[in-house]
């Protein structure tokens, strides 16, 4: 919306132009600029990203809202076309959390990739991307979408931010995803699955986690990126 300069859906559904997902002849079918979504790691992009200085916007999450929503999807959600008609992950909340710490849940360990992305800028020769937090976007989403805006150059008027804002609302965005966009590469799930929108919000992680297990996470996020838990 921000490149279109305008608050309308894009035709295109997000999976349509997931990087590790499409082939090259589908990517390129893309109306330009392409706008391309991935979960990769800097080190597994294609070399002509940094090369041509392409724009990045980066998005972080709270890593234990983060492991609720990875548990939740893979434990819950199953597709209309699943051939065994089970979830991907049928073990406890307690080892999900283990197999989340080390790294054995996909889309891959969430501390290298955390750790390749923030240091970007001395990977890859003072490269400048625009870091969002989710927790930002939902505390104030204009301010973020202002941000993202100045960083492609690209600024737009206060109304345009306010309807971008509100298109973009977890609920607006939860139905033009599932009713208004082409839904050639949507997965299609079970009645009773809520699908890639679940809740939206913050913190539900609260709900989820012992005492013990939080503070577990804490400990193995600082000792492995050097930093104070954040959130």
């Amino acid at each position: 919306m921000i490149v279109a300069g305008k608050a309308e859906y894009a035709k295109h559904w997000q999976n349509s132009a997931w990087l590790e997902y499409r082939t090259e002849e589908e990517l390129e079918a893309l109306a330009s600029p392409r706008i391309l979504h991935t979960h990769l790691r800097p080190s597994q992009l294609p070399e002509t990203v940094w090369d041509k200085r392409c724009n990045v916007v980066y998005v972080r999450r709270n890593p234990k809202d983060c492991v609720v929503s990875s548990f939740s999807q893979l434990s819950k959600q199953i597709w209309k076309d699943n051939p065994t008609g089970k979830p991907s992950y049928t073990g406890t909340w307690d080892d999900f959390i283990d197999l989340y710490l080390n790294g054995c849940i996909p889309p891959g360990p969430y501390f290298e990739h955390t750790i390749e992305w923030t240091n970007i800028s001395e990977a890859k020769e003072n490269f400048e991307m625009c870091k969002v937090h989710y927790e930002d976007m939902k505390q104030d989403c204009v301010r973020e979408i202002r941000r993202m805006a100045d960083y492609f150059g690209r600024p737009l008027s206060d109304k345009t931010y306010q309807d971008i804002s509100e298109a973009c609302s977890f609920k607006n965005l939860k139905h033009a995803n599932e009713k208004l966009k082409d839904q050639t590469y949507h997965f299609q799930w079970q009645d009773d699955s809520s699908g890639y929108f679940r809740k939206g919000t913050t913190g539900d992680w609260k709900n989820w986690l012992t005492v013990a297990q939080s503070e577990r996470f804490d400990r193995v996020y600082e000792e492995r990126l050097n930093e104070t838990f954040p959130y």
